[in-house]
């Protein structure tokens, strides 16, 4: 899974964010029976290797978040709105398990808030809202002084291939 395989790229938002703090604090965005499934158990799986830790939760509904508990096998903070989330100081990063329709508007929202994001693919529904959001992007740094860092969970990144031909070019 993206989260198991790109360990190092959560190892450093983690490092570079919250160097003096005991963990880095993780809130799910989207509680659907994938985000359960795949990504609760690849993130319960990277908090035993990093300082990475399931805090919060979000979804449209209590029952989805009281899964997502579940899955957890712990409390975790609920959020009924994104905004909610993406403002609880104890969230330093975010993973967002959305509808495609939704995700642009969350990922521009996130990294406004001073977010760390993890997105699924495709980034947009649409090839200009895509662009709209890359520009917004280039400008949340100076807005806030430093820039969220934004991934894309893509697992070809971290295939062999990938990593053969990244270390030849």
């Amino acid at each position: 899974h993206i989260l198991r395989q790109g360990k190092a790229s959560v190892n450093t938002m983690a490092s570079e964010t919250c160097a003096s703090m005991a963990h880095v604090g993780l809130g799910l965005v989207g509680c659907s029976w994938f985000a359960l499934r795949a990504h609760v158990p690849a993130l319960l799986s990277l908090e035993a290797q990093s300082a990475v830790r399931l805090v919060a939760v979000c979804s449209r509904t209590r029952k989805s978040m009281a899964k997502a508990e579940a899955a957890a096998g712990r409390s975790l903070t609920r959020h009924a709105k994104m905004e909610a989330l993406f403002a609880d100081a104890a969230v330093h990063v975010v993973l967002l398990a959305l509808p495609i329709p939704l995700v642009a508007d969350a990922i521009e929202a996130a990294l406004r808030a001073g977010k760390h994001v993890f997105s699924e693919k495709p980034v947009c529904a649409s090839l200009a809202r895509t662009l709209t959001l890359f520009r917004a992007y280039s400008c949340i740094g100076r807005e806030l002084g430093t820039r969220p860092r934004w991934l894309v969970c893509e697992n070809w990144a971290y295939k062999p291939a990938a990593s053969y031909l990244r270390a030849r070019l």
